[in-house]
């Protein structure tokens, strides 16, 4: 069995319908990503809609 690699990062909400900004490095090679909002302990899946590595910037949804 293939070992797990997880990692944490961080982000900003951006909008009410859910988009948030982060850093590129925090998801790139993701297979999956989970984002929680550290005040409820809420989880969603997420995926990648722009990322930029030359700035380091990527956006979800």
């Amino acid at each position: 069995m293939a070992p797990v690699q997880t990692g944490l990062g961080s982000g900003v909400i951006v909008s009410e319908d859910g988009f948030i900004l982060t850093n590129n490095h925090v998801v790139d090679g993701a297979d999956t990503i989970t984002v929680e909002l550290t005040h409820t302990g809420k989880k969603y899946k997420a995926e990648i809609v722009g990322k930029d590595p030359a700035t380091d910037v990527a956006v979800l949804k």
